[in-house]
């Protein structure tokens, strides 16, 4: 399942994929890390440059979210024990507004909190980080 999003004169097709986290212990895989596969007109884009223009264009979010639903779709194909990592940028950690959209994505989705994991994508800037409700 793609979504498509537009930048300026370009649509981005974007394919969401679920990297495996092994614990270096057990060998065992304890996880994913909930991605993306970005491309124009079937060619591949460069990620780093993708997900900048997203930022640039304010579309962090969208992505976000539509990665969110997806897994939670997704859900019921994976062990129930295993978490869901996902990337975000430190403007999303200090709006407010995303932890809304989180917390209300995982009540109608019926998600348990405690399977979802944020990890930070760059340093700096943040004070007092929102997210930690979703780990309390």
């Amino acid at each position: 399942m793609n979504r498509h999003f537009k930048i300026g004169e370009t649509t981005i097709s974007v394919l969401p994929y679920f990297q495996p986290i092994v614990s270096m212990k057990s060998d065992q895989i304890i996880g994913y890390e909930v991605l993306s596969s970005f491309f124009d007109s079937g060619k591949i884009l460069d990620t780093k440059i993708s997900i900048d223009r997203f930022e640039d264009q304010k579309l962090l979010d969208g992505l976000l979210i539509f990665l969110l639903e997806y897994t939670f779709r997704q859900r019921l194909k994976f062990d129930p024990n295993l978490f869901f990592s996902f990337n975000l940028s430190p403007s999303q950690i200090s709006d407010a507004c995303i932890l809304d959209d989180i917390l209300s994505l995982i009540s109608l989705y019926e998600f348990p909190h405690e399977r979802i994991k944020i990890e930070i994508t760059e340093s700096g800037g943040i004070e007092e980080p929102l997210i930690d409700v979703l780990v309390s």
